[in-house]
């Protein structure tokens, strides 16, 4: 299966769009954009799970044709619960959800195997019995050709939430900076401080880290922290009490 290349700037809202969109092919295609980052920012189970996962997902055509179909053909790798374009959900959203929600699996008594297996296998009739009473009741989701998105109380918060974003940039004007070198727009910390920091190359970082792990096996795989991108937080000293270093309340702003 062949991946198309497209800017690592739009990996989020392509993968945002696959999920909603069931769109099987963009999933791959924004996964594989997420390794390098991963990669990258020290994420190093996802680097190494997403890595594998994808490599599992290529071969799929050929090693379990039928699953491959149900996901490429019939979307079925996302959950829907209404026929809306935009309503795809991702499959451990939607599983945390009924581990968390009365009658969950959380909420039962305790997680040991055979409380597992009870609750897996009975999953399948409970939704059966909720189906059944929902169409009794008469509360099915009625389809709707407007975007969600597209209605008073939505729109008016979001257009509170960009006028915040405005009012935020009018205070830190990004394009007053003397020289091209990175700085935090809200503590004004510069990287010309320490030619080290690096958080602008992720994507050239991560793709170092990836080309190391070629041809080593996953339970071989070691991602050092030192190969990792180097960002402006980490020129922020806090205060150090015994062993902990807590940092300024200000460096938790958005930079």
């Amino acid at each position: 299966m062949a991946i198309v290349s497209v800017p690592y700037t739009h990996t989020k809202n392509f993968i945002i769009r696959a999920e909603r969109t069931s769109n099987w092919e963009l999933h791959l295609v924004a996964v594989s954009h997420m390794l390098n980052l991963f990669a990258a920012t020290s994420h190093n189970q996802y680097a190494r799970c997403a890595r594998l996962y994808l490599q599992i997902m290529q071969d799929l055509p050929a090693s379990h044709p039928w699953l491959h179909n149900q996901f490429s053909i019939n979307s079925f790798h996302t959950v829907r619960r209404s026929d809306r374009y935009w309503s795809g959900l991702l499959t451990d959203l939607v599983l945390m959800h009924a581990l968390k929600s009365r009658g969950g699996l959380i909420h039962r008594q305790g997680l040991t195997e055979s409380v597992r297996l009870s609750w897996i296998q009975s999953m399948h009739r409970c939704a059966e019995v909720r189906n059944a009473m929902t169409q009794l009741t008469h509360l099915l989701n009625t389809p709707h050709d407007q975007h969600r998105e597209l209605v008073t109380p939505r729109a008016s918060r979001d257009q509170s939430d960009v006028m915040k974003i405005v009012s935020w940039f009018t205070e830190r004007d990004p394009f007053t900076a003397a020289d091209c070198q990175l700085y935090s727009l809200s503590t004004g910390v510069s990287a010309s401080e320490r030619g080290d920091i690096n958080c602008d190359l992720a994507e050239e970082v991560g793709g170092k880290i990836q080309q190391k792990m070629d041809g080593v096996g996953f339970q071989d795989v070691v991602l050092r922290r030192k190969d990792c991108v180097r960002t402006l937080h980490q020129l922020q000293q806090g205060l150090t009490v015994g062993k902990k270093n807590t940092l300024p309340a200000h460096n938790t702003a958005v930079q």
